[in-house]
């Protein structure tokens, strides 16, 4: 494993098409546009966005028009996560058809080694333990679902049925392996991986532990559940060959202090862009 840095623009060309792949794979529906896709599922939903956009060159403004039709002509408000590393006519397009920012994602990353496992820098919660999920188990991955949507609302409002369905598919997709920890028996969080295929690059062969989905129930923050969930992930995705995990994170929330004391750099942020329609169903903040 070399120990040269990370540099930005080949995190990005390595998780970015990843992403898009994984969102179409996830959503009820998608197609390709613009280098990327765009995906919907349903009003509210995380998965209602236009992924990957850019990397392949220019984007036009008639492919703006057509990302825009697409999600309001069914009530949903268009949406457009934008990578830094993308072709800057991208965000020109978009300023000029009414979007705004909504919010931003920092992307951070660390390299991988099985000779230097993973530890966590708290220690271990008293009564942990972790278990991946069966994704044949239709009890298991209900059951995982609900932990890990649930974690992401606000305590007593009901979650949005259409990111429980997509919580399911994650369960089930292919390269997914997805995590229960409970304390004392008891579900206490959850988080979910894609170990990527093997992709090529200038500094070697490359392989992506993409990290995703943590959530920590409300009554089980703040005694190291996240830490010790990362770890296990990261050490699994190690033992399958993963030379660089990734994650992304709100900036200064839980998630990206608990990376940052375990190793990861931000890599670049990506940033939300909407266009607020009237009748359409906004997204997530």
């Amino acid at each position: 494993m070399t120990n040269d840095p990370l540099v930005p623009l080949d995190v990005a060309r390595l998780d970015e098409p990843r992403m898009a792949a994984g969102f179409a794979s996830i959503a009820v529906e998608s197609r390709e546009i613009g280098g990327g896709v765009m995906c919907r599922t349903g009003p509210g939903s995380w998965c209602n966005a236009a992924i990957g956009l850019g990397f392949q060159g220019e984007v036009s403004g008639a492919k703006i028009e057509e990302v825009i039709e697409y999600f309001v002509s069914k009530a949903i408000e268009p949406r457009v996560e934008v990578n830094p590393c993308a072709d800057d006519s991208l965000i020109q397009r978009l300023s000029e058809r009414g979007f705004v920012i909504r919010m931003f994602e920092n992307t951070l990353a660390r390299r991988l080694s099985t000779a230097s496992p993973v530890l966590p820098t708290s220690p271990e919660p008293a009564g942990l333990t972790i278990e991946r999920v069966d994704p044949r188990d239709d009890a298991a991955v209900r059951h995982f679902a609900i932990v890990a949507t649930s974690g992401f609302v606000p305590e007593g409002e009901a979650v949005n049925p259409h990111d429980l369905a997509a919580s399911e598919k994650i369960v089930r997709a292919q390269r997914t392996a997805c995590y229960l920890a409970r304390i004392n028996g008891e579900p206490a969080g959850a988080g979910s991986m894609e170990v990527a295929l093997p992709v090529a690059t200038p500094t070697g062969e490359q392989r992506l532990c993409a990290m995703f989905g943590t959530s920590v129930l409300p009554a089980f923050r703040r005694r190291g559940v996240q830490q010790h969930l990362l770890a296990r992930r990261m050490n699994d995705a190690s033992a399958q060959g993963a030379t660089i995990a990734i994650i992304g994170s709100k900036p200064g929330v839980a998630t990206e202090r608990n990376v940052l004391r375990m190793g990861f750099g931000v890599m670049y942020t990506r940033v939300v862009l909407v266009r607020p329609t009237a009748g359409c169903t906004p997204g997530p903040a």
